[in-house]
């Protein structure tokens, strides 16, 4: 955090803004390949962020009532933190249908085109994590080589108990660098799309949205914060049961678009 001027600014709140605004121009030179007006992408947004923000604070309250069941006000505080990205994307989701449905527009075509900027905010707030100490992976008890990966956390960042270990599992780090092969791969599927047309509607988000969870869903055995006494923590069964959707819904379409026998990707 830093002060400018009377102004209290978080430079998670930087991250945030710039990983939206990054996310709408790669979205906008989506819309321009794909000949579509960029205008409801702005009116999905006005919809899914406030949305998005709601459920990201109440998912984040319920697996962690613990913390708010002798204060509930302060589930109203949110520049003291405590967010859910799982919320986040329920709510900016529900938000998009909800005015793609009002103004008649295919809820998947519009899909495939916001998801590379997706795929962009996320590698930013990963990206800011790592810089941020956000995000600890496991402590490395070995000495550090000039050669490995590793992430040196500052002394106040430390969680209680590993105060004496100096370098961690750079997670957020590893996350970041896994979601930018997905953007690349989405930008592959985007133009297989456009050129050629054999790529459904809806898939470009499915496919893409299932690795994403694929990766964090992996990546979370590293987190610092993972439960010992768990096979499975609560993130990692949403990510999980979200996995499984994603690839039901992936295969009930197919299934749909084989009876109809076409290749027509609406």
């Amino acid at each position: 955090m830093f002060t400018l001027g009377f102004l209290h600014i978080y430079w998670y709140g930087l991250t945030v803004v710039f990983a939206i605004l990054l996310g709408l121009f790669v979205t906008w030179l989506n819309t321009k390949i794909h000949h579509e007006d960029f205008s409801p992408v702005i009116d999905m947004f006005l919809w899914g962020i406030p949305l998005g923000i709601v459920l990201s604070r109440g998912v984040y309250v319920l697996l962690h009532w613990h913390q708010f069941i002798d204060k509930p006000f302060s589930i109203f505080l949110l520049s003291h933190g405590g967010m859910s990205i799982y919320g986040a994307f329920a709510g900016f989701l529900l938000g998009c249908a909800f005015y793609l449905y009002l103004s008649g527009k295919n809820f998947w075509y519009w899909m495939d085109i916001l998801l590379p900027g997706m795929v962009c905010g996320l590698i930013v707030d990963q990206v800011g994590n790592f810089f941020m100490q956000n995000t600890i992976g496991l402590p490395l008890v070995t000495v550090i080589s000039n050669h490995d990966l590793a992430a040196y956390v500052d002394f106040k960042q430390r969680p209680s108990g590993f105060e004496h270990y100096l370098y961690f599992e750079p997670v957020a780090l590893y996350q970041a660098v896994v979601l930018f092969f997905i953007f690349l791969f989405s930008l592959i599927l985007t133009f297989l799309q456009v050129k050629f047309r054999k790529i459904y509607r809806g898939n470009i988000f499915l496919i893409c949205m299932v690795l994403v969870a694929i990766g964090h869903f992996t990546f979370s055995f590293m987190y610092l914060s993972t439960q010992e006494d768990a096979i499975l923590h609560a993130n990692q069964c949403i990510t999980l049961a979200g996995i499984i959707c994603g690839l039901v819904v992936y295969w009930q379409r197919k299934r749909n678009f084989k009876k109809k026998h076409t290749y027509h990707f609406e």
